[in-house]
């Protein structure tokens, strides 16, 4: 990262979506799941008084605690997202990024769905794979902008492990479309899609 840079990278890039639609209503508490360094779990403790940064690694909870100490309105956690009790659940605010790929797809947006308050939302920034020629040609038209961007902005390690998608575009499409109803799904730049997913209050 250049001297003078705000951090960035393919992640930060849609910090600034999930902190829109966080701040859309009140919420009055939050779940970052896979938390990583704890950036945007801090990001959203500004505005929101109960945030909880979760991650099932504690090398990454420990570095986020460390950069982002405890408070009255953020905390980490360590737990694995499917099994993990949270005292706090459900939560009005729940995100998800760069970590539905770790999991079972399935099984993961079915523990999403349970611990979004009704009335709450759900954002969700994750990878899929190509696998159709259409997948393969919008990379290719994408590639030149993704590269001029991180050339400008410079690159932030986050230092979590890494994980190649392994569910294509259209399977991620179809699994959410079946677990949570009405969802917004979009698949944007950065080899990424983003799910928003308001709960019925009922």
């Amino acid at each position: 990262m250049g001297l003078g840079r705000a951090p960035w990278n393919h992640n930060i890039a849609y910090f600034d979506l999930i902190a829109k639609v966080a701040r859309s209503r009140p919420r009055r508490s939050a779940l970052d799941v896979g938390t990583g360094d704890g950036m945007l779990a801090a990001r959203l403790s500004a505005f929101i008084p109960d945030v909880v940064g979760l991650d099932i690694h504690q090398s990454q909870v420990d570095a986020a605690a460390a950069s982002y100490p405890a408070g009255p309105s953020l905390r980490f956690e360590v737990g694995d997202l499917l099994t993990v009790a949270l005292t706090d659940a459900p939560f009005d605010f729940v995100v998800c990024s760069a970590t539905l790929h770790h999991m079972d797809l399935h099984s993961g947006l079915d523990r999403l769905a349970e611990l979004t308050a009704p009335g709450g939302t759900l954002v969700i920034v994750g990878l899929a794979t190509n696998s159709t020629a259409l997948d393969w040609l919008l990379e290719v038209f994408r590639l030149v902008p993704v590269r001029l961007v991180r050339a400008r902005r410079g690159w932030h390690d986050h230092g979590a492990p890494k994980l190649d998608a392994q569910n294509t575009w259209s399977e991620v499409r179809r699994a959410v479309g079946s677990a949570l109803p009405g969802a917004a799904f979009r698949r944007r730049l950065y080899w990424r899609y983003s799910v928003i997913w308001n709960r019925p209050a009922g």
